[in-house]
């Protein structure tokens, strides 16, 4: 099944709260999958667009599981702190 990233990306409620680069990645990796699949529609091999884009084979599928189960939001970074939550980075 072909998703249509681009109007995923186009329609997505952000809401008010969260953090602006964790909206920016999730646009980040869904437009990256765009792209990688256009190289792959326009005859290049998935192992060369992946390449191209500098992208991990492991992440490509993740990404793709991610966006089709949860649409653009699941492709948010799960803690945009490196792995922390935000009470821990906060605490000195």
């Amino acid at each position: 099944m072909e998703l249509d990233i681009g109007s995923l990306v186009e329609e997505a409620d952000w809401g008010g709260g969260g953090g602006v680069n964790a909206e920016q990645e999730a646009r980040y990796r869904a437009q990256v999958l765009t792209e990688i699949n256009a190289s792959v529609a326009a005859g290049s091999s998935r192992s060369e667009a992946l390449t191209q884009f500098g992208v991990h084979p492991a992440t490509y599928y993740r990404w793709n599981r991610l966006l089709a189960k949860g649409g653009i939001e699941a492709l948010k970074p799960r803690y945009w702190n490196h792995g922390r939550r935000s009470e821990e980075v906060a605490k000195p």
